[in-house]
């Protein structure tokens, strides 16, 4: 079996900002560590390298649920982005988070690991590199999201077994209490947004 990894982030148009941020993250950070882990390069795309024609979110949505490890740059808050991370949560197969330092992080995804990258620091690409191998190493398994927590509370909500109901609502209400901390612990945690997506020294990357 031929592992394949699917990269999910924002594009942008050509001669964007966020296109050059894109290409950077992609070129530094994510093909360096997920070849290092002996992925083939031609098994490591995005959405605007996916090579066979057809209708782009059916083929987006494939890769989605067939691939063997989804890395998701979650910066600048895309909602393709998210939708596309949602459709994977369902899977709960690998995934691998990133973002830049700076830019705030959606409270439903701050449990889990997040890697993040700052292109300021000469030093980020290889200390991003080696978190994003230890976690494939690892086997990236986010199986613990929102959304799969969802799915299982309301599995044993259903469940004859009154012990079993019992507990959901009070995993229900467990969840409700994490959320609302989380929440709390990300505001003041977060740091100030640059003032620009390419606010930063004469660092390349």
């Amino acid at each position: 079996h031929t592992r394949t990894c699917f990269i999910i982030c924002p594009i942008g148009d050509e001669g964007t900002t966020t296109r050059a941020r894109t290409e950077l993250v992609t070129n530094h950070i994510i093909r360096p560590a997920v070849e290092a882990c002996g992925f083939l390069p031609e098994n490591i795309r995005r959405a605007d390298e996916i090579p066979k024609p057809g209708i782009i979110t059916s083929q987006v949505i494939e890769q989605l649920v067939d691939a063997d490890l989804v890395i998701a740059d979650l910066t600048d808050g895309n909602p393709n982005v998210f939708y596309e991370l949602a459709i994977r949560h369902v899977v709960r197969k690998p995934l691998v988070l990133l973002i830049e330092r700076g830019y705030p992080l959606p409270f439903d995804v701050a449990p889990n690991r997040v890697i993040f990258y700052d292109r300021a620091d000469w030093d980020s690409p290889k200390r991003c590199r080696d978190a994003v191998r230890a976690q494939i190493d690892s086997g990236a398994v986010a199986s613990e999201n929102p959304i799969s927590a969802a799915i299982d509370l309301q599995s044993f909500r259903q469940s004859s077994d009154p012990i079993v109901k019992s507990n959901a609502e009070v995993l229900a209400r467990l969840e409700s209490l994490a959320g609302s901390v989380n929440m709390l612990m990300l505001i003041a945690s977060r740091p100030p947004r640059p003032n620009s997506p390419f606010a930063y020294s004469a660092n390349p990357f």
